[in-house]
């Protein structure tokens, strides 16, 4: 159920309202409650005068409160928190049903007792805190933050999910207390301030590694740490069967990179990591004037099991066409490869259609595509999958006849024969049937041959999406009109 418009009252409600059998079968069918509270005051106000006999939604597992908007920050209404989350749940035999409880922009001031308010859910497994104070000096919010980290730890030892955006930042106590939950699966962790090399760091995290840290974690997510601490943090899961890593953090170097990249090799299980993820932030332009090579992400093959691999907002890449190809050839369940850059180096290197090639022969589950490309140059199409990939959506071996491709011996580049509308039938496609539709982002790619990037494309990616094209305010007129007819061709060749 989700309360997500605004209601009028037309009348108080009365006490045989709450008795009717529609509305008692309505009740006891919400399961997930999702309420903007912004919409709902009235509402809130008006139920907890004239509450039910009963538990107001008595089969509530999952309870997601919306605390602030732009437009209202009152919050919750306390008594109708009372319906939902009964106060003396604890002192009673009466159990709560609530499994999940998810507070998004919350302060202190709509949950004065957040130590009573999770007391009043003694069977969750599933806690997110989306904490969104005012001022994050404000002593109130400190005060709340703390709370919180004080009593999960403590209370919740059976959590299974925990997402936690506090004002602070998390401390050396705190995150030990956290790695002692035996049954946590997937740890979220959002500090209030962003690292920045213009203001002092606390001291680094010191974080005991016994063995028996985050004995169940999968899923490990960390924004706005210094990389120091995440080093730490990761060293505490060496041998577990992490699934998921995302970072969010600062990186000052590309020697604090190459650290970094060198813990995961080393303490993240190869056969169970899926994703790994990393956002770089914030950073002068020295701190900046590096590049990720495939020197950096040689310990990422490893993992054959990878399905997503994301470095967003980077310095500066460079990785070329042979980079792809090797770092891709290790991982063939591979779905999603995204390489972003923050500024536009005037020597960064570019990857082409080759790359596009080599993940087509490698990924045959491959379903987005982010880098920077220069399609200028179109590669001859002996370069493509080779026939033993040709699957037909019967499972036949497609055998492309002879004078379909232009042959040219490998490595060589030229464009694709005459240019000339993209059609379906001229051509079988490289990979029939099987392939999932591919969505392509391409930065500010230099283009010359529409028609002919269109050809491959299509032929590399049947079904492929509209191409993602940034345009940019001194690149040549001409590239967006070539990427629009690019998509024009491939739209009326699905």
């Amino acid at each position: 159920m989700e309360l997500t418009t605004t209601r009028e009252l037309f009348r108080a409600i009365a006490p045989q309202d709450w008795t009717r059998d529609s509305i008692v079968r309505r009740r006891a069918l919400v399961t997930h409650l999702i309420m903007p509270c912004e919409h709902w005051w009235d509402v809130q106000g008006a139920v907890a005068v004239c509450p039910p006999p009963d538990a107001l939604f008595p089969n509530l597992r999952h309870l997601t409160i919306i605390a602030r908007s732009p437009y209202d920050d009152r919050g919750v209404h306390p008594g109708f928190l009372d319906l939902i989350l009964g106060p003396n749940i604890g002192a009673t035999s009466t159990s709560s049903t609530i499994t999940a409880l998810h507070l998004l922009g919350v302060r202190a001031s709509h949950v004065p007792d957040p130590r009573g308010l999770i007391a009043r859910c003694p069977a969750l497994t599933d806690i997110r805190i989306d904490h969104a104070p005012e001022d994050i000096a404000d002593a109130d919010d400190v005060g709340f933050a703390y709370a919180i980290l004080d009593a999960v730890p403590k209370r919740y030892r059976h959590l299974t999910s925990l997402s936690l955006s506090l004002c602070g930042d998390f401390t050396s106590t705190q995150l030990s207390a956290l790695s002692q939950m035996r049954g946590l699966r997937s740890l979220a962790l959002f500090n209030s301030r962003r690292p920045s090399g213009a203001q002092p760091r606390p001291p680094p995290m010191q974080l005991s590694s016994n063995g028996d840290e985050f004995r169940s974690l999968q899923a490990l997510k960390l924004f706005y740490f210094y990389h120091e601490d995440v080093l730490a943090i990761i060293h505490c899961v060496r041998g577990r069967a992490l699934e998921r890593i995302s970072l969010h953090i600062r990186v000052p170097s590309a020697a604090a990179f190459a650290a970094l990249m060198e813990a995961i090799g080393a303490h993240c299980d190869p056969p169970t990591l899926r994703v790994c993820r990393m956002h770089f932030i914030g950073g002068n332009m020295h701190e900046l004037a590096w590049g990720v090579s495939r020197a950096h992400l040689k310990q990422l093959s490893a993992f054959p099991n990878l399905t997503d691999v994301v470095l967003e907002k980077i310095p500066s890449s460079e990785l070329v066409d042979e980079d792809v190809a090797v770092l891709v050839g290790c991982w063939p369940a591979l779905r999603s490869l995204v390489v972003t850059t923050r500024f536009r180096w005037p020597d960064e290197a570019r990857l082409t259609l080759n790359a596009l090639i080599a993940i087509a022969r490698h990924c045959p589950d491959i379903e987005r595509v982010k880098i920077r490309l220069d399609a200028l140059v179109v590669p001859h199409a002996a370069l493509v999958v080779p026939q033993a990939a040709l699957v037909a959506p019967l499972g036949k071996v497609v055998v492309l006849p002879k004078g379909s491709m232009e042959h040219s011996e490998a490595g060589s580049s030229s464009r694709l024969g005459a240019r000339s509308p993209l059609c379906m039938g001229a051509r079988p496609p490289l990979c029939t049937g099987t392939r999932p539709p591919l969505r392509l982002a391409v930065d500010r790619a230099p283009i010359d041959d529409a028609d002919a990037v269109a050809q491959i494309l299509q032929r590399l990616f049947p079904g492929i999406q509209d191409v993602k094209y940034r345009e940019v305010f001194d690149a040549p007129h001409g590239w967006k009109t070539h990427w629009d007819r690019v998509n024009a061709l491939l739209l009326a060749a699905r």
